[in-house]
């Protein structure tokens, strides 16, 4: 097996299949866990390669990490929610941490705890109330990444996608 140096990405077509199948792998573990309390973390790709990690605790549960400022975090929950038409039921924003609590038309709850971890790192911890609703807490959550970039507000690139 040949091997390239350092620093380096694979072909495309090999970067494509060994996505397709991390994409593969995790879905069934997914499908396998089914809704349990174990973490299943997975490398998001959001809004293309953006820095960003996912994992689904339970229930309609989740929590990301994501390299960016906690200040431009928030702000993109925000727009975000706006974007995707959800009402804004409370919003409780502190140096360190925000509660966002949002719903939908049918009176669906997601709450978002946003906390900061460091200068250029900033958790989000969802709770999306079921699983039924944990989908659209991942729509919320893509959504906040297209913000992120749009506003360039990540703190690395990985658009190089040397994963």
């Amino acid at each position: 097996m040949a091997t390239r140096p350092r620093g380096t990405s694979p072909p495309h077509g090999k970067c494509s299949s060994l996505k397709s199948v991390a994409v593969r792998a995790f879905v069934l573990t997914a499908l396998a866990c089914g809704g349990c309390a174990v973490a299943v973390p997975a490398v998001t790709s959001a809004a293309g390669s953006v820095p960003e990690v996912e994992q689904h605790l339970e229930q309609g549960k989740g929590a990301s990490f994501w390299a960016a400022r906690y200040d431009d975090v928030v702000k993109a929950t925000l727009r975000a929610g706006d974007k995707l038409s959800l009402k804004l039921k409370d919003k409780k924003i502190e140096e360190q941490h925000a509660h966002i609590r949002m719903s939908d038309d049918m009176n669906e709850e997601i709450a978002l705890f946003i906390e900061r971890r460091t200068d250029t790192v900033t958790s989000v911890h969802f709770d999306a109330g079921s699983q039924e609703f944990a989908g659209f807490a991942h729509l919320l959550a893509r959504q906040i990444a297209h913000e992120l970039k749009d506003a360039n507000a990540f703190a690395v690139d990985w658009s190089d996608d040397g994963q």
